[in-house]
């Protein structure tokens, strides 16, 4: 099953290489993995007002991310045990892997530059709903709270929509103390006729959404991207120890 024959000194060196290249390669799926859950968490949390744009593409890298900690392992055992169907298992599955992560890449960086028209529809509505049910569901209130404090934002367009649409005040999440600093600012807002003017986030939260999910597409764009070319040096090596290993057996056969 494995070679028979001797590799040479060149050979056992790149095959020792290879080896360490493969370890590394499993800790990057790990990496995927571990990257990738975070983004469908942070996806996950929102979608009540983003929908299930960002978790796509995060699903896709955690199921990359399981390929290449798997395969990683396939081309560990066969440079070790010098097998070269493994190795040319290794090669096929990768350049799967490769096509997989190019096609999501593309379609990350395209979605992080072009947010579509359904998307801006679903956002715009998810926020009118969790702004409109706050004081009625508690999922709704927890994570427009959660999202206002970490993004620093403040009602759908600005802190108005708040008495427009759920006849209310601002909530705790939308105020702010340093004045100046980043989106805080004197904002004044109408309730009942009456004008009230609050230290809070001057932003609306649709335009820190779409930053949000922006740089989640960007970040598994880019991770995509890196992956792939490691991949690709992958397969180059993989093809070179199984011609080395055909070689070193051809050699001893003759002998």
């Amino acid at each position: 099953m494995g070679g028979t024959g001797s590799l040479g000194t060149c050979a056992n060196i790149f095959r020792v290489l290879f080896v360490f290249a493969n370890i590394i390669y499993m800790c990057l799926g790990l990496v995927a993995i571990g990257f990738g859950s975070y983004s469908l968490v942070e996806s996950e949390t929102y979608s009540f007002v983003t929908g299930n744009n960002a978790a796509n593409g995060a699903a896709v890298l955690i199921t990359v991310g399981c390929i290449i900690f798997l395969v990683g392992g396939i081309g560990t055992l066969g440079a070790i045990f010098r097998w070269r169907p493994l190795l040319i298992i290794y090669a096929v599955i990768w350049t799967v892997a490769v096509l997989i992560e190019v096609a999501g890449a593309i379609a990350s960086f395209y979605y992080s530059a072009n947010v579509t028209d359904g998307a801006k529809e679903q956002y715009r509505r998810g926020w009118t709903e969790a702004i409109e049910e706050y004081d009625e569901k508690e999922e709704a209130k927890n994570i427009v709270d959660l999202f206002q404090s970490r993004y620093d934002c403040c009602g759908l367009d600005s802190a108005q929509d708040w008495p427009d649409f759920a006849n209310s005040s601002l909530p705790m999440s939308c105020l702010c103390n340093n004045i100046g600093t980043g989106n805080c600012a004197y904002v004044t807002i109408v309730l009942e006729g009456n004008s009230t003017t609050l230290a809070a986030y001057d932003e609306g939260c649709y335009d820190a959404t779409v930053r949000f999910i922006q740089r989640i597409q960007l970040a598994l764009g880019i991770t995509g991207i890196v992956l792939a070319i490691f991949e690709v040096l992958g397969i180059i090596v993989a093809i070179g120890l199984c011609c080395c290993i055909t070689n070193a057996r051809g050699s001893y056969e003759v002998v």
